[in-house]
C-alpha cells in the first residue's frame, strides 16, 4: 500500500517537482542567468504586475511637453499624483497648468521644486472637455454649454464662443514618448528575478496554483520519508532476521 501510493504521489506532482528543481536552480546563480539585468515587458507581463503599458501614456497633442499616466501628470522629469480618474484634457499656460476630469477641476503650478496643486475646484456640472484660446480657459458641459474660469477660479456660464478656442483634448502617445514617460514613473518591465521567483514560489500563477505548490510540499516531504522506509526496511528486516537466527541456534 505504501509503494502504490508513493508511486501514484511521485508521477503526480512529477511536473511540479521539475519545476521548483529547474526555476530554484537558476534563482541559485542569478548573475549567470542575467536575472538582475533583464527584464520582461510584454503586455500580458505588465498587467499581471499591474504596471503601465505605452498604451496608457497620454499627451496633448500640442503640448507634447506634459503627459498623463493614469492620474499622474509628468512634465519634463516632475511627477505628480493628482488623484483624478479618466483625465479629460490638460492645458499649460506660462507656469501655470489646468486639468480636468469630468468632476474636477485643478490649478498645478510649476516651479523648480516641481509641481505643486494650487487651487481644487469641485465643478457643480459634468464636463465633457477643455478649451483654451492661450488666454481663456473653458470647459464645455453637457448640451454644448460653455463655461468659463475666472479669476478667482471660478466657472460661469457663457452663452457662446469665438473659434478660436482650440480643444485640449488628450490622445495616445507616440512610443518614443509614451517611452520616455514610463520610463520616469516605473522600471523598464518585470525584473527577470522577480519574475523567476514567484514562477518558482507559485505567485506569478495565482492563490489556487500556490495552495497546489503548497500542498506539493507536504507531498515532497512524504515523497522523502516513504521513499526512505521503503528502501531501509529491507535491510531492517534482514538485520532483525539474522539476530533472530542467531538466537534460536
Amino acid at each position: 500500500m505504501l509503494k502504490k501510493a508513493h508511486k501514484i504521489i511521485g508521477i503526480s506532482i512529477a511536473l511540479i517537482v521539475i519545476h521548483l528543481a529547474v526555476t530554484g536552480l537558476i534563482l541559485m546563480y542569478p548573475k549567470t542567468f542575467g536575472l538582475y539585468d533583464s527584464y520582461f515587458n510584454g503586455n500580458y507581463i505588465l498587467s499581471l504586475y499591474k504596471m503601465y503599458k505605452i498604451e496608457d501614456v497620454k499627451t496633448n497633442s500640442n503640448l507634447e511637453e506634459i503627459g498623463v499616466v493614469s492620474s499622474k501628470i509628468i512634465v519634463i522629469d516632475s511627477i505628480l499624483e493628482t488623484n483624478l480618474d479618466e483625465i479629460l484634457g490638460v492645458y499649460k499656460k506660462d507656469k501655470n497648468i489646468f486639468v480636468t476630469n469630468k468632476k474636477v477641476f485643478l490649478l498645478i503650478e510649476e516651479s523648480e521644486q516641481g509641481l505643486k496643486i494650487i487651487d481644487k475646484v469641485e465643478l457643480e456640472f459634468e464636463a465633457k472637455r477643455m478649451l483654451s484660446n492661450n488666454k481663456e480657459v473653458i470647459l464645455e458641459g453637457e448640451n454644448h454649454k460653455y463655461y468659463k474660469l475666472n479669476e478667482i477660479h471660478e466657472f460661469n456660464v457663457i452663452k457662446n464662443i469665438n473659434k478660436n478656442f482650440v480643444a485640449q483634448e488628450l490622445s495616445l502617445a507616440d512610443s518614443d514618448v509614451a517611452s520616455f514617460y514610463l520610463g520616469l514613473i516605473q522600471a523598464p518591465g518585470v525584473q527577470a528575478l522577480r519574475l523567476v521567483t514567484d514562477l518558482h514560489n507559485g505567485r506569478f500563477f495565482g492563490p489556487f496554483v500556490m495552495l497546489i505548490f503548497a500542498c506539493s510540499s507536504l507531498l515532497i516531504t512524504f515523497l522523502a520519508i516513504s521513499g526512505s522506509y521503503i528502501t531501509i526496511r529491507p535491510e531492517i528486516k534482514r538485520r532483525l532476521y539474522k539476530i533472530k537466527k542467531n538466537k534460536n541456534r
